[in-house]
């Protein structure tokens, strides 16, 4: 535009990083932050260590270029407040088999044209944070040891010592560090002294399950 015969410029430039949304975990002193760097026209994802709600952007960050950072600390008091943030109740895991048939390559100076995501150099977290996500889903879907009423364990004890005597298979159900399992066989040991009971499946291999992760059996 003109004023006064001298010709102003506007500058219409955009900042260089631009923050898109932020995820929280529900179980960790973290927030994974997604945004865009316009400069290598690619998405970029970092963590940032959060604890009580409020992000401390000193810690873990030296290594983030001086231009995010500035951005970072001009909306730490909306990330504090969640206005980025993205709720999740479950986190889907993408489909294995969509794995196999496309395998992704996310090498440092790679970049996936069809969606224009890039790891970019350097935030070096992406790995870090799928590891992080998996355990966090994982941690999400664990299931607390189930309680054991009186005749639930003389209906387990009777079926084991009726598997041990008759030799007839068994199903034992088993809760293992948070998730539930059944496993079939015929019991061939049942040892007080290390609580270990001895099972023999179906391909002959002898199987060592500790009393306390039995939550219930039946004979098959």
């Amino acid at each position: 535009m003109e004023k006064g015969g001298v010709l102003l410029l506007v500058d219409i430039t955009k900042e260089r990083f631009q923050i898109m949304f932020v995820i929280r975990f529900s179980r960790q002193n973290f927030l994974s932050l997604v945004g865009v760097d316009f400069d290598n026209s690619c998405l970029f994802s970092v963590l940032l260590y959060c604890e009580n709600e409020q992000v401390d952007l000193e810690y873990n960050t030296s290594h983030y270029p001086k231009e995010l950072m500035n951005v970072l600390k001009q909306n730490e008091q909306l990330l504090n407040k969640g206005w980025y943030d993205i709720r999740t109740w479950e986190l889907t895991i993408f489909d294995q088999n969509l794995k196999e048939r496309k395998s992704l390559d996310m090498s440092s100076d790679s970049r996936i044209n069809d969606g224009g995501l890039k790891k970019w150099s350097p935030f070096k977290s992406l790995q870090e944070q799928w590891q992080l996500l998996k355990k966090n889903y994982e941690d999400d879907n664990k299931v607390s040891m189930p309680i054991i009423q009186d005749d639930e364990f003389q209906e387990i004890n009777n079926c084991i010592l009726h598997s041990l005597e008759s030799q007839s298979p068994i199903l034992l159900r088993l809760y293992d560090s948070g998730d539930l399992k059944e496993i079939d066989g015929v019991v061939s040991k049942v040892d007080p002294y290390t609580k270990i009971v001895k099972i023999q499946d179906n391909s002959g291999s002898i199987k060592n399950i500790k009393f306390i992760q039995i939550i219930g059996a039946k004979v098959i």
